[in-house]
């Protein structure tokens, strides 16, 4: 949501209390096949929500996903949309194009081939 007063913009979002992806795996002797895809499957479902909507995160990594809660059975979220971009464009005669993206972003050890290529779509 965001709210506006003559001096200044406010923008409220979620509180997410359960801490990173990257710190639970850390903490973790280790993680059994259940608690796994679990997290896999959000992870999946995260990306497909982007790319249903044409948006290319460009910065996935365990420390860009975050737990609701510390409860046990916590939503993870995608979170810092900072280097995202929208790959589907829409022209001056409403037709609609996906485009193909050059712009290396992200963190290194975590770029797809294709990005570190600088040509890549958003299945990347």
């Amino acid at each position: 949501e965001v709210y506006e007063s003559e001096e200044y913009v406010y923008l409220v979002m979620e509180y997410l209390s359960g801490g990173e992806l990257f710190d639970y795996i850390v903490d973790q002797e280790y993680l059994d096949e259940k608690k796994t895809a679990r997290i896999f499957e959000q992870i999946l479902q995260s990306v497909l929500y982007c790319h249903k909507n044409a948006i290319c995160h460009r910065d996935l990594k365990p420390e860009n996903y975050m737990f609701d809660s510390k409860d046990e059975g916590a939503n993870l979220k995608l979170i810092d949309f900072g280097l995202s971009t929208n790959y589907y464009r829409i022209n001056q005669l409403g037709e609609g194009k996906y485009l193909r993206m050059s712009t290396k972003a992200g963190t290194a050890y975590f770029m797809a081939p294709e990005v570190l290529a600088e040509d890549y779509s958003g299945s990347c």
